[in-house]
């Protein structure tokens, strides 16, 4: 998968193909520039960061036996040989990340038949085995804090399973954050206050099924199906949870304001053409968090939902997008069941005020008493989702 990297108003987009090989093109706010080219054979096995002064850095393994690494300059590459393995040896996903201005580097390991995940600060040249594996860990996902990195994958055994490992200076733990008797897929992974947000997708029959796991209650909620592979990437931005997705091959967007108790109905993107779902770097931003983005890659660079919302500045855009709309229109509805909540909570003081009287007033007759919790029960209950679609 592609990697698009994003400081200060410039995105770069890395990538690779059977066209081009592996290449770097800048996108600055005045347009693009043309691609840099850095390995002539396409390769899955490549990744990108930021360094501390704003300038890409790529890492990418032409064969299983070398890992190179390219740092620019301002107008090119330098190309650097970073690791070579030994003759018993393979090695595979290099994954190059920065954290606290320092570039690191973790990648996988073949030793017959087992496998290690390695780690080396840049720089250093010696290297340190950080977990072992006896299967190789499938669709690889990785996210940096300031003082962890997380890195997911999904493993086969007696069931699927959604597996983490994060690393800290402290020490190496590895969870289970989810397991399905049924295939897992696909998934998307967003870290938010010290919380990561999980959707993912099973094959059941034939579909595919999206289902989000809030983190913080570990409550699975269905979100929505399609026939054809659906690719999700889930992300939070301005008071918002998002997850794009593609349903029958056109990319929809999900939002939830409530940290993801209730997702609102798939809405159809305002960006349907030449898509591409791509890892996401930067440098620290205020109300981004996401490790995967979709964008769409014509004359522009586009960040296919940040572009048309745009509070931080990333794209000029001038009209009123369905994806605005659809914000504005669930952080009225939050409002509205959080005053409906206070009013409810207000009624059932003054209920409990009201039995209190009547048990000190004596009555002579017997009157009827009307049981509200059933009602009051299918009131909240109504105000768990929303009941509406958006009106957009």
């Amino acid at each position: 998968m592609s990697y698009v990297c994003y400081h200060s108003k410039n995105f770069m987009f890395i990538d690779s193909s059977v066209r081009n090989g592996v290449f770097c093109r800048f996108f600055p706010p005045s347009g693009k520039s043309k691609p840099l080219l850095l390995q002539s054979t396409p390769t899955t096995h490549y990744s990108a960061t930021i360094a501390g002064d704003g300038k890409p850095e790529i890492v990418v393994m032409p064969n299983a036996t070398h890992i190179y690494y390219y740092t620019y300059t301002g107008s090119s590459f330098n190309k650097t040989l970073l690791l070579t393995s030994e003759t018993s040896t393979s090695l595979m996903h290099p994954m190059l990340y920065t954290q606290n201005g320092i570039s690191q580097l973790i990648y996988l390991m073949q030793v017959a038949p087992h496998y290690q995940l390695m780690h080396q600060a840049i720089g250093e040249g010696t290297s340190k085995a950080l977990a072992a594996f006896n299967q190789c860990p499938n669709q690889i996902k990785y996210m940096t804090t300031p003082t962890a990195l997380y890195f997911f994958y999904l493993l086969k055994e007696d069931y699927y399973s959604l597996n983490c490992i994060k690393i800290e200076a402290t020490g190496v733990s590895t969870f289970c954050y989810l397991h399905s008797e049924k295939p897992i897929i696909d998934y998307s992974i967003c870290l938010r206050a010290g919380e990561v947000h999980v959707c993912y997708v099973l094959e059941n029959l034939g579909k595919y099924q999206l289902y989000y796991m809030n983190p913080s209650t570990l409550q699975i909620n269905f979100l929505t199906s399609s026939a054809t592979p659906m690719a999700p990437a889930i992300f939070y931005y301005y008071h918002g949870l998002w997850i794009n997705t593609l349903i029958d091959h056109q990319l929809h967007l999900l939002l939830s304001v409530n940290s993801g108790e209730s997702f609102s109905i798939p809405v159809p993107c305002s960006i349907q053409t030449h898509l591409q779902r791509t890892f996401f770097v930067s440098t620290p931003l205020k109300n981004l968090a996401a490790s995967e983005l979709y964008v769409s890659l014509d004359t522009k660079l586009k960040l296919c939902t940040l572009s048309t919302i745009d509070f931080e500045g990333f794209h000029e855009y001038s009209s009123m997008p369905v994806e605005l709309e659809l914000l504005l229109e669930g952080l009225a509805l939050h409002r509205c069941k959080k005053e409906n909540c206070e009013i409810i909570a207000e009624s059932n003081r003054l209920k409990q005020e009201l039995g209190m009287l009547k048990k000190q007033t004596p009555s002579s007759s017997t009157k009827k008493q009307t049981n509200i919790s059933s009602a009051k029960t299918a009131f909240m209950e109504e105000l768990t989702s929303w009941d509406l679609p958006p009106r957009l």
